[in-house]
């Protein structure tokens, strides 16, 4: 068994689709930032405009960076933030199905790996529809309940959790920011060895998008 801190990055593949959700959630928290404005400091938005309100809370909207191999980087926290709500089963997936993650992030025992030296870090791949386990927070738990649509996941005898990565990020993934109350003890994921795949660069590139 190996586990990986949701601080971790990983490289994710995005579809057009997840484009789209990048894009859609930059104009949700201007219109929620022009709606916080209109309500407690209606003034302030007449006198400067929503356009330079956003661009000095939010920024100007950026695409992530795109590696030669069709991957983009981001914390695992916040792949589950981003795309979480829109993982589903027969829905057009915002990210490929594979996640890859560095052996430097995968911890055996308390024992992290190095990564190579003089090297890129080798990299392992794990699906979307890999079960992995996490310990449940009072929070978690809560969140899981309201879930009226989710069957009762298995639990372990050491407290642990077991849900299809995209389930996980599914029902967790809004709740899971910086500042956050924690949803995860620990907040580490277990992951099966068998459920990590060599990966192979050279076969998986892929052009980013134009």
């Amino acid at each position: 068994m190996k586990s990986i801190n949701l601080n971790e990055n990983v490289r994710v593949k995005l579809t057009d689709r997840g484009y789209d959700v990048l894009f859609e959630t930059y104009i949700e928290k201007i219109r929620k930032l022009k709606e916080h404005f209109k309500k407690n400091n209606p003034e302030f938005i007449e006198k400067h405009g929503i356009g330079h309100i956003a661009r000095t809370c939010v920024g100007y909207y950026k695409e992530p960076e795109v590696d030669s191999e069709g991957y983009s980087t981001f914390q695992l926290w916040d792949v589950m933030f981003e795309f979480g709500p829109y993982l589903d089963m027969a829905v057009d997936l915002p990210i490929e199905t594979d996640i890859l993650i560095a052996d430097s992030s995968l911890n055996d025992n308390g024992i992290i790996y190095d990564s190579k030296k003089d090297n890129e870090p080798n990299y392992k791949a794990i699906s979307l529809n890999s079960f992995v386990g996490v310990k449940l927070t009072p929070k978690a738990t809560k969140i899981l309940k309201s879930r009226k649509d989710i069957i009762k996941p298995q639990v372990d005898e050491n407290g642990y959790t077991y849900f299809q990565l995209w389930q996980l990020m599914n029902v967790f993934g809004k709740n899971s920011y910086m500042g956050s109350d924690l949803i995860f003890d620990g907040f580490d994921m277990l992951i099966f060895e068998e459920n990590l795949k060599e990966y192979d660069p050279i076969k998986k590139i892929k052009k980013s998008r134009p």
